[in-house]
C-alpha cells in the first residue's frame, strides 16, 4: 500500500520542486484504507532520467515527510531539468521496512514501481538467475523481475506493453488487491491502473474508488509536462482526470 508519483516532460525546475513538495505531504496525510493508521511512512524512493539514462536514484527508509535529506535530494533531482521521474512513498504490507524493499526498483534501464499486492507471490514463475537477483521480499520486487524477463534488450513500445499485459494476467492468475505501477525506461513511461474489484479486501473498504486511484494532470504553457498521481496534487495549473480502472497510458519521448 503505497503513494506513487510520475512526472514526464520539461517542466521548469519551480513546478517540478512545488509538485514533489505537494506529493511529500502524502507521505504523512495521504489516503488510506479504512481502519489503518494515517500516513505513508515505511520509507520512500525516487528516480529521475536525464537523455535516457539514470540521474538520480534514491531510496530511504525513512518517512519522507520527516526525513531532512528530503528538500536537498528533490533539488538536486529537479536541477537538471529531467525527462522523467518517479517516486514512490511505502506503506509495508509485503515484507518489512528495510532499504531492498523500498521502491523503486533498477535494474539496466528500467525503474519500476508499485501501489498494491500481489497474492501467493512466491509463485511467480522466475529463472533461477532472476530469482538470484530479487534482494529483498516484496511481491513487488518479483513482478518486476518477471516483468523484465518479458522484455527483449531493444524492446519496442510494443514489446513492452506486451510484457505489462502479460504481468497481469498473471496477477489475476495468482490473485491481487491492485497493481497500479510505473514502469520507464527514461524515455518511455508506462503507467498502469490495474485493481481487483472482487477482491474482498478491495470491496470491504471500496478502495477502488477511495484508495487505488490514479489521476493524470497536464500543465499549460511553455515548459509542459505530465503529472500521475495517487492522488490529486494542490498545485495550480493542472487540470485532473480519473484514470479507468484496468487502463495503461504511454508517454513518449515527446511530451
Amino acid at each position: 500500500m503505497c503513494r506513487i508519483l510520475a512526472i514526464a516532460g520539461d517542466m521548469p525546475e519551480p513546478k517540478t520542486l512545488r509538485v514533489l513538495r505537494e506529493f511529500r505531504k502524502l507521505a504523512d496525510c495521504g489516503c488510506v484504507p479504512p481502519g489503518y493508521p494515517a500516513g505513508h511512512k515505511d520509507g520512500w524512493g525516487m528516480a529521475s532520467y536525464r537523455k535516457g539514462k539514470l540521474a538520480t536514484y534514491v531510496r530511504r527508509v525513512r518517512d519522507a515527510a520527516a526525513d531532512p535529506s528530503y528538500p536537498a535530494t528533490i533539488r538536486r533531482a529537479t536541477a537538471g531539468r529531467p525527462e522523467v521521474l518517479i517516486m514512490h512513498f511505502r506503506k509495508a504490507s509485503v515484507g518489512g521496512n528495510r532499504l531492498f524493499n523500498t521502491h523503486p526498483f533498477a535494474r539496466g534501464r528500467f525503474t519500476f514501481c508499485h501501489n498494491g499486492a500481489i497474492h501467493h507471490s512466491a509463485r511467480i514463475p522466475l529463472s533461477p538467475a532472476a530469482r538470484k537477483r530479487v534482494k529483498g521480499t516484496t511481491d513487488s520486487e518479483l513482478l518486476f523481475q518477471y516483468l523484465l524477463s518479458r522484455i527483449p534488450k531493444t524492446a519496442t513500445s510494443t514489446e513492452v506493453t506486451a510484457a505489462i499485459k502479460d504481468s497481469v494476467k498473471l496477477a489475476r492468475k495468482l490473485g491481487y488487491t491492485a497493481l497500479n505501477c510505473f514502469l520507464t525506461d527514461g524515455r518511455r513511461l508506462w503507467a498502469l491502473r490495474e485493481v481487483n474489484p472482487r477482491n474482498p479486501f478491495v470491496r470491504r473498504g471500496n478502495l477502488l474508488r477511495k484508495y487505488y486511484t490514479l489521476f493524470i494532470g497536464k500543465t499549460a504553457g511553455p515548459g509542459r509536462g505530465v503529472i500521475i498521481s495517487s492522488e490529486k496534487l494542490s498545485v495550480p495549473g493542472i487540470r485532473w482526470r480519473a484514470f479507468r480502472n484496468h487502463e495503461l497510458v504511454i508517454i513518449e519521448e515527446k511530451y
